[in-house]
C-alpha cells in the first residue's frame, strides 16, 4: 500500500511538473501556440500515469476490501461448521449412551 501511495504521489507530482512548466511557457511566449506537441506529450503522458497509479491504487483497496470480506465469510462459516460438528457429537453420544430422546 506504501508502494502505491508513492507510485501516485510521483505520477501526480509529474503532472503538476509539466502543467507548470506548461503555464511558465506560455507565459514567456515560448508554448503560446497549442500545436506545440512536446508539451501536450508531455501533459498526455502525465495525465496517463497518474491514470494508471490512482488505477492501481483503487485496485488494490478493493482487492484488500474483497479479501478482508473473504476472511470473515470464511471465519463465519467455521465457527457455524464447529457448531453443527458439536451437536451432531453431541447427538451420536447420546444416541450410543442409550438416551434415543434427544432433538
Amino acid at each position: 500500500m506504501v508502494r502505491q501511495a508513492r507510485v501516485l504521489a510521483q505520477a501526480t507530482s509529474d503532472l503538476v511538473n509539466a502543467m507548470r512548466s506548461d503555464a511558465e511557457a506560455e507565459v514567456d511566449g515560448a508554448a503560446a501556440y497549442p500545436e506545440n506537441e512536446d508539451q501536450q506529450q508531455r501533459l498526455r503522458e502525465a495525465a496517463e500515469g497518474l491514470r494508471v497509479a490512482t488505477n492501481a491504487a483503487a485496485q488494490n483497496a478493493i482487492k484488500k476490501k474483497l479479501v478482508n470480506r473473504l476472511e470473515v465469510s470464511l471465519q463465519s462459516r467455521g465457527v457455524l461448521l464447529s457448531g453443527m460438528f458439536d451437536l451432531q457429537s453431541q447427538h451420536c453420544s447420546s444416541f450410543l449412551h442409550g438416551n434415543k430422546d434427544v432433538t
